[in-house]
């Protein structure tokens, strides 16, 4: 759903010295992107507490404050996820596997979307923090060159960067809902009144619209596409 509303503000006409619209759906994308993979893992936790002891086996503190069991009320078990979700960092590919890797085993990003979606957590950060101002940091690490135009230059964000890294994030949340339905159904067994079951087969419900998502994206960034061709953000 808020894909589908990033893709609505891409559709405003492409203007040439004014990516505006273009950088707030990029941090949109990265803000939604997060969000998804905190509350999924909270949706998770809730549905099977059980998992808990594997994320302790992988040295996750999971101890919580009683009276933040008071706050919340009962029935407790099955709001455990949000108290967990709220105190780990989903802000990064990296740490997303690696607490993925402890709920399940599982690991959302491939060795490249972990790159590929890296590079866009960088230009975010530059739009956030530096108002899309280039650092020397910014210079040497995306595009391995020199810092001479650091704090001088500034980046355009495309429509296609930010079309390409929705569709990432759409394709890396569908495969990881399709391995976590995978594995999860397993254990529900085969008993039909296993109310666990019913929720497993409901983070299913947004898989159909998946692939017309892709297509759509695909479709705005082609025609918004400017004539340079560029890819991604470019100095100006």
């Amino acid at each position: 759903m808020n894909l589908s509303g990033i893709l609505e503000l891409l559709k405003v006409p492409y203007k040439e010295y004014d990516s505006t619209v273009e950088e707030l759906a990029l941090i949109g994308v990265v803000a939604y992107t997060e969000a998804f993979f905190k509350d999924h893992f909270a949706s998770v936790v809730n549905v099977f507490p059980e998992r808990i002891a594997l994320l302790k086996k992988g040295k996750r503190d999971v101890t919580v404050d009683l009276t933040d069991l008071l706050e919340i009320g009962p029935p407790l078990p099955s709001k455990f996820g949000f108290l967990l979700s709220e105190r780990l960092d989903f802000g990064s590919p990296g740490e997303v596997n690696r607490i993925y890797h402890d709920l399940f085993p599982l690991t959302p990003f491939s060795k490249d979307e972990v790159a590929e979606f890296n590079q866009v957590i960088h230009c975010r950060n530059l739009l956030v923090h530096h108002g899309g101002i280039a650092t020397l940091g910014y210079c040497k690490g995306i595009h391995r060159k020199s810092g001479d135009r650091a704090f001088q230059d500034s980046i355009r964000v495309t429509k296609e960067f930010v079309g390409r890294a929705a569709i990432l994030a759409n394709e890396v949340a569908s495969k990881t809902v399709r391995a976590t339905i995978s594995r999860l159904s397993d254990e529900c067994g085969a008993d039909p009144s296993d109310i666990r079951k019913r929720a497993v087969d409901l983070m299913g419900d947004f898989l159909d619209q998946s692939e017309e998502l892709k297509a759509n994206y695909n479709k705005v960034c082609l025609v918004y596409l400017p004539e340079s061709g560029d890819a991604g953000p470019v100095e100006q």
